[in-house]
């Protein structure tokens, strides 16, 4: 939130129109810049009973808004802000959310994102009602035992952006990375038991599937053309013969008899 806050540089009034536990609303608080947070539902924090949706709900000036959307309602929440804001109105979304043809239609309908705001940094968005509104860690045990009230959330597992709208905007869409820093983790690879097609042999690699991917598409790459046209029309054979395990080991002991015997163009 701090990291948008500084890449956008807000002036004037900021709206929160789905303010949940006040998350965002703290943070421009604390850079002491007023924003007024409002939700429909009945929260700890900021004005509740508010219906953003509603076109009779008046807000007066708006300069800004700032807001979780409700991800089934995120369409709806940003033609409402492009109706009543001024300057811009920036919504957090899976960064998922941005593909498709129906976003596509979306935004040759609307406009597209004047800016794109990438988190580098997972965001860890646990359910509202385990934290603690003032501190923003756990507030509660897991009964799985995930974590204990006073952890720090952690260990986000989707990847998220902020989106910016302008009213009347029709260029290109300017995207960008916030990061908070941090060294990233390396890879840690688990290894992987696999049974080799050719010599029915249990096999183990430290590779991940995509590497194994890659390493059978080179290798397949280098064999002369002929072989390789034997090994497709076998490997059709066996697709066309079904799952019987007959028919796969028969395919199988043919394609190393083929191989082994020398095809070449």
């Amino acid at each position: 939130m701090d990291l948008l806050i500084s890449a956008e540089k807000y002036s004037g009034k900021v709206l929160d129109p789905c303010c949940g536990n006040g998350t965002i609303g703290r943070t421009f608080e604390k850079r002491r810049h007023p924003i007024r947070s409002t939700d429909y539902a009945v929260r700890p924090y900021g004005e509740c009973g508010l219906d953003f949706l509603d076109p009779a709900t008046d807000y007066g000036r708006i300069d800004h808004i700032v807001c979780n959307p409700p991800f089934r309602h995120t369409e709806a929440f940003i033609v409402r802000a492009l109706g009543i804001v001024r300057k811009s109105a920036a919504f957090l979304v899976p960064l998922k959310w941005l593909a498709s043809q129906t976003r596509y239609d979306f935004f040759e309908t609307y406009g597209r994102p004047a800016r794109v705001y990438v988190l580098s940094n997972r965001v860890s968005m646990p359910p509202g009602e385990f934290l603690d509104p003032e501190t923003g860690l756990f507030a509660v045990d897991d009964p799985k035992g995930k974590w204990k009230a006073g952890d720090t959330p952690s260990g986000g597992a989707i990847d998220y952006c902020w989106v910016v709208f302008v009213p009347g905007y029709g260029g290109p869409t300017d995207m960008r990375w916030l990061s908070k820093g941090g060294v990233a983790r390396p890879y840690a690879g688990k290894p992987r038991c696999w049974r080799d097609p050719m010599t029915d042999e249990i096999k183990m690699t430290w590779q991940s599937r995509h590497d194994q991917v890659r390493a059978r598409k080179e290798a397949f790459e280098a064999l002369p053309v002929g072989v390789q046209a034997a090994f497709s029309a076998l490997y059709r054979e066996m697709l066309f013969a079904g799952a019987r395990r007959k028919h796969v080991e028969a395919v199988r002991s043919a394609l190393l008899e083929q191989y082994l015997s020398g095809w070449s163009e």
